[in-house]
């Protein structure tokens, strides 16, 4: 009998290998994302949509696709992966970039696109809970929204403003706490968790944090950045400043101002020696509308202002707003009788000039613009400290009126 290969033993490997095959399509199906989009109208049909899915804790791309508009849907395919969220992006026709998350957990995710490029994401657990999620945040954001427009046009007051608005941090932070057990609680803490001004709810957060979220870049830059912080208010709480040197107050002192150029809120070109030598004393205010110590201390320094404007004190305000609605917004916000200035740029030249690393700061100068003093310090003990160190005969000199700041 010739010999050869044995059929019932090349039929049984034929059989195993079948059922194998079966089996890892039906694991690897179960693992599976699918996303159905639907736009609202044909309009975006031809055009090409993309998914990207990034390296986890990081902004670098780990992965793209791209599937094709056409009779207004769309769908992706592909693994599971919860490392991270996937980004969903598309031009409009009118060239602007419609941009969402999702989240690629295994299952049919279904995408809706309304008329105005917002998506409504349901399917699966997380990316329904993540879309009950955001819409929560958008209904109070809404709230507050409606409450400055409010504020704006002089309807409420602005301690009631100040309260919606803290109702609404309340808010945010607890429903990040509550979520801190799924990645969408996570992510936000993740990216947003700097905006916790209040240490005891950050820290809070951060005890039931999984390693993953503690040990991200951002999370481990932002808890330096707080025990910096709390560093610099120990050792400031332990100076007593009426002992400090003058120099340590006066950082720029003996220099003349340099003449920078500025716009108005009105547009209109503006130079510093516009304003120097038409008082005594001139405080250059450094400040913007996203700083909450600046905002915070604007009530102390407009005492300070009406207190020894008489006297010969003027103030100016420059701003380090990078927009022109931010700093519109902050201006309505603070209110102030002085002349405000910027050239709308964060990294603004007079920030290097004078070696200004952090806000609020401020300048004195004289009438000639010989700098007298000023710092990083709050503003307010800042520029009392350095009108207590004027002698009455230097303020007699330039002020023949009065002679006691």
């Amino acid at each position: 009998m010739k010999k050869g290969i044995n059929p019932q033993i090349n039929i049984s490997v034929i059989v195993y290998l079948t059922i194998f095959i079966l089996y890892s399509s039906v694991v690897s199906s179960q693992n599976d994302y699918t996303i159905q989009g639907t736009l609202s109208n044909h309009r975006q049909d031809g055009k090409i949509i993309t998914l990207i899915q990034f390296v986890p804790n990081d902004t670098l791309i780990a992965h793209v696709d791209t599937s094709q508009i056409m009779n207004a849907s769309f769908s992706f395919t592909g693994k599971e992966n919860l490392d991270d969220f996937a980004l969903i992006s598309f031009t409009n026709n009118d060239d602007s970039s419609i941009r969402f998350y999702v989240i690629l957990e295994k299952g049919t995710i279904s995408v809706t696109i309304d008329e105005s490029g917002n998506p409504w994401i349901e399917g699966t657990p997380l990316n329904n809970f993540l879309c009950s999620f955001t819409d929560s945040i958008k209904i109070q954001n809404k709230i507050v929204e409606t409450a400055w427009n409010k504020l704006k046009e002089e309807e409420i007051f602005e301690k009631d403003f100040t309260a919606i608005a803290l109702d609404y941090l309340s808010f945010y932070k607890q429903i990040v706490k509550d979520n801190m057990t799924n990645m969408i609680g996570q992510k936000h803490f993740i990216l947003f968790g700097d905006h916790f001004d209040d240490d005891d709810m950050y820290y809070d957060i951060l005890s039931i944090a999984d390693e993953i979220t503690i040990n991200h870049p951002k999370v481990r830059a932002e808890i330096a950045r707080r025990e910096q912080k709390e560093n610099e208010r120990e050792a400031k709480d332990s100076i007593d400043f009426r002992e400090l040197p003058w120099d340590y107050i006066a950082l720029n002192s003996g220099k003349k101002i340099e003449n920078f150029q500025f716009l108005t809120p009105e547009g209109e070109t503006k130079h510093l020696y516009d304003y120097i030598g038409k008082s005594n004393y001139l405080y250059i205010d450094f400040w913007a509308s996203w700083c909450v110590p600046c905002i915070a201390e604007m009530p102390k320094l407009k005492e300070l202002y009406e207190k020894h404007k008489d006297n010969g004190l003027e103030i100016i305000g420059i701003s380090f707003d990078g927009s022109i609605m931010d700093w519109m917004r902050g201006l309505e916000r603070i209110d102030v009788p002085w002349p405000q200035l910027s050239d709308l740029a964060l990294n603004s030249s007079i920030k290097t000039a004078y070696n200004i690393r952090g806000i609020p700061f401020g300048l004195l100068v004289d009438q000639e613009g010989i700098i007298i003093g000023g710092g990083l310090l709050s503003r307010n003990f800042m520029l009392e400290y350095i009108i207590s160190k004027l002698t009455p005969k230097e303020i007699m000199q330039q002020n023949s009126r009065v002679a006691d700041f």
